[in-house]
């Protein structure tokens, strides 16, 4: 049987209230092939504040919580509309890692593992507030988390 995982993370921080926000929501997918299309079979979300922050925080932690919320190994699709977390992701984590001056390498430290469970993660940058449905509704849950949702 055809399956995916996929993982959406946003995160957000507002100065006013010196409060940041992060949500994700984990979907698994099976293949249906009567339809040639993967369906929808479970999804969970989670989200938390974080005070005295920065935005990239945010979105680093909601894409490390959301990756350790998956307790099986498996290969994961992971969205995102921050292009720090899609390029570290892709691209730098391994060298970031490495140099223990880099911002949030505390974060990073944390990400680093929480890929290295599971057998793959590649992510994709989409477009904020865009026509991405379950995007959106993790941002709003970010929002929720920070106390910035105006509905």
């Amino acid at each position: 049987m055809k399956s995916k995982t996929v993982l959406y993370s946003d995160g957000g921080y507002s100065r006013k209230n010196n409060l940041g926000g992060w949500a994700y929501i984990a979907q698994y997918l099976v293949w249906n092939n009567e339809y040639e299309l993967f369906e929808l079979k479970k999804e969970s979300n989670g989200s938390g504040t974080i005070n005295d922050t920065t935005s990239n925080r945010c979105e680093l932690i909601a894409a490390i919580e959301g990756l350790k919320f998956i307790k099986k190994p498996c290969e994961i699709e992971l969205v995102s509309d921050s292009t720090y977390v899609v390029n570290t992701i892709n691209r730098w984590i391994t060298s970031f890692v490495k140099d223990k001056t880099r911002l949030n390498h505390d974060l990073m430290l944390q990400l680093f593992d929480a890929m290295k469970f599971h057998k793959k993660v590649n992510a994709t940058w989409v477009r904020g507030h865009d026509k991405c449905l379950e995007h959106n509704r993790c941002d709003i849950l970010a929002q929720q988390a920070a106390g910035t949702y105006r509905g």
